[in-house]
């Protein structure tokens, strides 16, 4: 007896096989992927936690280091401060002896108010001159905090001037031309300021007193005045 073979249901059934067998690997694979992609996740997430941990270590280093520089910039500050007192102080009470020390060496008592005038004149321009370094100091910081603002303005014009410059090309011209004019005028509207602080520090500093000199009263004592003739300052 001949037997006969179905090769339309062995076909179907090996596509069956090979169906199962290709889920199979696939279902082995994405496990396989899941399985990776997980062990990468953690090793990526571990590598951020460190570099935010060292991130934040060295932000603190800063930050320490910029209070220690500011704290020891406070503390010259103080003591030239207390110096200054101490000048004061020193010229208070030469002034007030100056009197009874004329009184007794009359012989060189021209020269001993000279002396006394030009050390007063002295204490005044370190004084001055310390005020002038102070806000000389602090214009610089502020100047410092308004060119990183006039940066930070520029900046963003130069990211509207791109977003925009089909639209209207020439109105992004004009809104960087005004950008820098307002950076223009910032710069000379601090010019004639140190203009008139230099000028004031000229006048501080002549070296000639002519006519009268005034002494202004130091802190709570009594006004007092000296009349002498013109001289000239050795420096």
């Amino acid at each position: 007896m001949i037997s006969v073979i179905d090769y339309d249901a062995t076909y179907h059934e090996l596509q069956a096989k090979r169906k199962f067998l290709d889920e199979s690997v696939q279902s082995m694979q994405d496990q396989s992927d899941h399985k990776n992609n997980q062990a990468l996740i953690k090793l990526t997430t571990e590598q951020l936690k460190q570099l935010k941990l060292e991130k934040n270590t060295q932000q603190q280093k800063y930050s320490d280091y910029i209070n220690q520089v500011n704290e020891i910039l406070q503390r010259n500050r103080n003591s030239l401060f207390n110096l200054h007192q101490k000048e004061d102080k020193l010229y208070q009470i030469k002034t007030s002896l100056q009197s009874e020390l004329l009184a007794f060496i009359p012989s060189v008592g021209l020269r001993h108010k000279k002396l006394l005038q030009q050390e007063q004149v002295d204490v005044k321009i370190r004084r001055h001159k310390h005020i002038n370094e102070e806000k000389l100091r602090q214009q610089q910081q502020l100047r410092g905090i308004g060119d990183q603002e006039m940066k930070q303005i520029s900046q963003n014009l130069s990211k509207y001037a791109r977003n925009d410059e089909i639209n209207s090309p020439k109105q992004d011209d004009n809104n960087l031309e005004n950008g820098s004019l307002v950076m223009s005028k910032s710069f000379n509207q601090s010019q004639p300021r140190q203009i008139q602080q230099q000028s004031q520090i000229s006048q501080n500093l002549t070296p000639v007193v002519k006519n009268q000199f005034q002494q202004k009263p130091l802190r709570g004592q009594i006004q007092s005045q000296l009349q002498y003739e013109g001289y000239e300052d050795d420096d």
